[in-house]
């Protein structure tokens, strides 16, 4: 599905605030995925 897809059928809600208490989860998530990255190369 393309974003206008998404954004139409309401699967993307451009007003929805972020949650914050989630920042540390995504960005233990960033690293591992950047070092998962590193190690495959």
């Amino acid at each position: 599905m393309s974003f206008l897809d998404e954004l139409y059928y309401g699967n993307i809600n451009p007003n929805e605030n972020r949650n914050r208490r989630a920042l540390p989860y995504e960005k233990a998530v960033r690293t591992f995925s950047n070092n998962s990255i590193i190690l495959k190369d």
